[in-house]
């Protein structure tokens, strides 16, 4: 019960320096899945690529085996919209549209 790194960029490598499994995703096809939800299952924290995330989400939020996941920017385009995502997550749950200076 450890973590887990996910991700399509080859800088995903570096989690195993803190002992993360790491699967470096060059494509996805059936057995690339199939190895997702081994390490899904295996382990509890799951360090995963945005990029990643948004491929996978739906099959992540069926699941009845909940994982933490750390969601991270891939490292290969310049911007992310996690910003914005999490923006939207505390306008809603404040009841107001909250605005931020970019």
């Amino acid at each position: 019960m450890g973590i887990a790194a996910i991700g399509e960029d080859a800088s995903i490598e570096v989690y195993s320096l803190i002992g993360a499994d790491v699967l470096f995703i060059s494509k996805f096809d059936d057995t690339t899945l199939h190895k997702i939800l081994e390490l899904l299952m295996k382990h509890k924290i799951v360090i995963i690529e945005e990029a990643v995330y948004k491929k996978l989400s739906m099959l992540l939020k069926e699941r009845s085996h909940k994982n933490i996941f750390i969601i991270v920017p891939t490292l290969k385009k310049e911007e992310t919209n996690r910003l914005e995502s999490l923006n939207k997550k505390l306008s809603l749950a404040m009841g107001v549209e909250l605005k931020w200076v970019r």
